[in-house]
């Protein structure tokens, strides 16, 4: 009976863990979307005012599972074919079991850069207006070195 007794309690783990979910779920839903949808809104806002390079050319993407701030197409210069590079996208997600999965997007030029996470929120009442600044921040800084803009910087 040891035996079943210890299958028993690795098993309940399947019910914490889905008791956690359904709880992170409940969090997104209620307030944790729509704050991190204004906070990214809020820094969109502020870099749109004080830098001339995004003005009207940073914005806030969003649905139901993913938030994302993001800037717009980046021309390159004397390109016969008009090619531009994405900009940079730094995005909220909320995955399967209601964890917040955060990355950023290489810029690329034909689409085909890699997401590198930046954090996994378990707790999403973690999820505060500094750290999503600091991460936004993050996902930024480390974006730059995929950029044509910074090749042969650094």
């Amino acid at each position: 009976m040891e035996n079943i007794d210890k299958i028993l309690k690795l098993t309940k783990e399947y019910q914490e863990a889905n008791i956690r979910m359904n709880e992170r779920y409940a969090i997104w839903e209620n307030d944790k979307s729509t704050f991190i949808k204004d906070t990214l809104a809020k820094i969109s806002s502020a870099i749109s005012a004080q830098n001339d390079f995004f003005k009207n050319n940073v914005y806030v993407d969003s649905d139901d599972n993913n938030i994302a701030i993001k800037s717009g197409e980046i021309a390159l210069p004397f390109d016969e074919n008009n090619l531009s590079e994405n900009g940079f996208h730094i995005g909220f997600s909320r995955i399967s079991n209601g964890k917040v999965y955060v990355y950023f997007h290489q810029h690329t030029l034909l689409g085909l850069g890699e997401d590198e996470k930046l954090f996994l929120f378990d707790n999403l009442e973690d999820i505060t207006e500094a750290k999503i600044i600091k991460l936004v921040y993050e996902g930024i800084e480390k974006g730059m070195h995929s950029s044509f803009l910074f090749a042969g910087d650094k």
